[in-house]
C-alpha cells in the first residue's frame, strides 16, 4: 500500500518523470505545442510546490498531488502504476484534509471524470477553457459531503451573504461544538505557520527564549538517559527540534500541513532525527512506548470534553511505566474571558484568514451550562463583500476537573509547576497551569 507523504527535495526530478508519464497517458488529446508549452510551466514550478507524494515500500514516488484553498489542483500517478489504488488512496488522504474537496478535469479526459465521480465527486459546472485559456474545457467537480455539521466539525469556512450575517443567527450552538478553525487546510495552515515563527508575539507559538527554558525542564526532568518524547499539537517542531538536539527521540504529531512540512525539513541533519505525523491528534495512535508525553499551550482545551478524555486515554496507553505526561492546559478563567468577551472589528491587509485584504468580525459567546466558550469570526472579503464565518470551540475545567481527569487516565497529578518553573510568556501570565504527572501502574 503507498504511504502518504511530504514531498522532499530529493523527489524533485521524480516528480517531474510521473507528471510525464501521466500526461501522456491520459492528455492524447494535447496539441504538441500546447504539450511543450505546459511542460515547460510545470517544470519552472511544480517541483518547487508543497505536494503530497504515495511512495511505494521502498520510499519512491509514484505519484503526487497538490491542494490548495480546497482545490485539488494536480493529481498525477505513474503511469506504471494506474490501477493499483495510488491515486484513490491519495484522494481520500485529500478528503481527510480538506472535505468537500474540489477540483477541475479535463472534459477530454473522461476516464479521469468516471474515477472522481466513483470517488463521490458530482459535477457542478463547465468551463469552455482551460485556466491558461487553452481550448480544453474544464468540468468542475466537488465532493458530494457537505453538511453544516461537517463543516463546523471540520474547521470548514460556512459562505454566506451580508444579509444573512446580519440576519438573526438560528443554529443550535451544539452544532458547532468542538468546531475548530480549519489548520489543516493547506493555505491556512501555511499562514498559521508565519505566525508560529513570528519572533515578536507568543500567540501562536512561544519565542525561542521560552521554549528553551521549556524543554532545559523537560531533559531536567527526563534525568541524563536520552528517552522516546511524544510532542502531541507540535505545531512545526519547535520544542521537538530542541530535545531532539540533546540527544532525545522524538515523535512530533499535528494536523497542519504547513507544519509538518516544516519541521520535516529543519529535521535535515539532526541526530537523531526527529520523526514527524501528519495526523489530526485524536486519531493518532502508536505501538511504541514513550518516557515522555508533552502536549503545550492549550491545545487540550480545542476538544469536547469526550475527545480530551479520550486522548489522555491514549496517553496513558503509549507512555511506559512511570512515564511522564507534561499537560499545559487554560485555566477556567481564561477561557470564560474568551467567552465573554465583547464583540469587536478588525481591519487586515492580508493575515490568518486571508491573503487579500478583508474585515473580520469577531463574536463570543460564554456557556455556563456546560462551561464552554464559542468564537466566531466572519470575515468579509474586502473586493467582492463575501462573507465566510469560522468557528473555534474552546473547553473550561477547574483544576479539580484537570486533577480529575488525569486520576482516571491513570496519570494522576504530580505537581503543577509556577510560572517561573515554566514561563508562560507575556500575554499569557496567569491564563495557563501546568500539570506534571506520571503514569500509574494499573495493576
Amino acid at each position: 500500500m503507498a504511504r502518504i507523504r511530504l514531498s522532499e527535495p530529493e523527489d524533485r526530478p521524480r516528480i517531474i518523470d510521473i507528471w510525464r508519464s501521466a500526461v501522456d497517458a491520459t492528455h492524447g488529446f494535447l496539441s504538441v505545442k500546447d504539450r511543450q508549452d505546459i511542460e515547460t510551466e510545470v517544470v519552472a514550478c511544480l517541483p518547487m510546490s508543497m505536494l503530497w507524494v504515495a511512495a511505494d515500500n521502498g520510499d519512491r514516488a509514484i505519484g503526487f498531488m497538490l491542494i490548495g484553498e480546497g482545490q485539488m489542483e494536480a493529481l498525477f500517478v505513474d503511469a506504471a502504476e494506474r490501477g493499483a489504488g495510488v491515486g484513490r488512496a491519495l484522494v481520500e488522504y485529500a478528503l481527510r484534509l480538506c472535505p468537500g474537496l474540489k477540483t477541475d478535469v479535463n472534459e477530454q479526459n473522461v476516464q479521469a471524470i468516471g474515477f472522481y465521480e466513483r470517488m463521490g465527486f458530482r459535477r457542478i459546472g463547465r468551463s469552455g477553457i482551460d485556466l491558461q485559456g487553452r481550448p480544453y474545457p474544464l468540468i468542475h467537480l466537488r465532493h458530494a459531503i457537505d453538511t453544516d455539521d461537517t463543516s463546523a466539525r471540520h474547521g470548514k469556512s460556512a459562505q454566506m451573504t451580508l444579509l444573512e450575517l446580519v440576519l438573526p443567527d438560528t443554529r443550535h450552538p451544539d452544532n458547532e461544538r468542538g468546531s475548530k478553525i480549519p489548520w489543516n487546510d493547506p493555505d491556512f495552515s501555511r499562514r498559521m505557520l508565519e505566525n508560529h515563527l513570528n519572533q515578536d508575539h507568543d500567540w501562536a507559538s512561544r519565542r525561542e527564549g521560552i521554549i528553551a527554558r521549556h524543554t532545559m525542564w523537560i531533559a531536567g526532568a527526563l534525568g541524563q538517559a536520552p528517552s522516546r518524547i511524544l510532542d502531541i499539537g507540535c505545531g512545526p517542531g519547535l520544542y521537538t527540534r530542541l530535545l531532539s538536539e540533546a540527544g532525545h527521540q522524538c515523535v512530533g504529531v499535528d494536523f497542519s500541513p504547513a507544519s509538518i512540512e516544516y519541521a520535516h525539513r529543519q529535521a535535515v541533519g539532526t541526530d537523531p532525527r526527529p520523526e514527524y505525523v501528519l495526523s489530526d491528534v485524536r486519531n493518532y495512535r502508536s505501538s511504541q512506548k514513550f518516557d515522555c508525553i508533552i502536549m503545550t499551550f492549550g491545545e487540550f482545551n480545542v476538544f469536547t470534553r469526550q475527545d480530551a478524555m479520550d486522548i489522555l486515554n491514549h496517553c496513558a496507553e503509549m507512555l511506559h511505566k512511570n512515564g511522564l505526561l507534561v499537560l499545559e492546559a487554560h485555566t477556567y478563567e481564561a477561557i470564560q474571558a474568551i467567552g465573554s468577551a465583547p464583540a469587536s472589528w478588525q481591519r487586515h491587509v492580508k493575515g490568518l484568514f486571508s491573503d487579500t485584504p478583508y474585515l473580520c468580525l469577531q463574536e463570543n459567546a460564554w456557556n455556563p451550562s456546560d462551561a464552554s466558550a464559542l468564537s466566531r469570526y466572519f470575515i468579509v472579503d474586502a473586493a467582492s463583500a463575501e462573507v465566510r464565518q469560522y468557528s473555534s470551540f474552546m473547553q473550561a475545567y477547574t483544576t479539580e476537573e484537570y486533577e480529575e481527569m488525569l486520576h482516571m487516565a491513570q496519570l494522576p497529578v504530580q505537581r503543577i509547576l509556577d510560572g517561573q518553573t515554566w514561563p508562560p510568556g507575556d500575554d499569557f501570565v496567569g491564563k495557563l497551569q501546568v500539570f506534571v504527572c506520571r503514569k500509574k501502574d494499573a495493576s
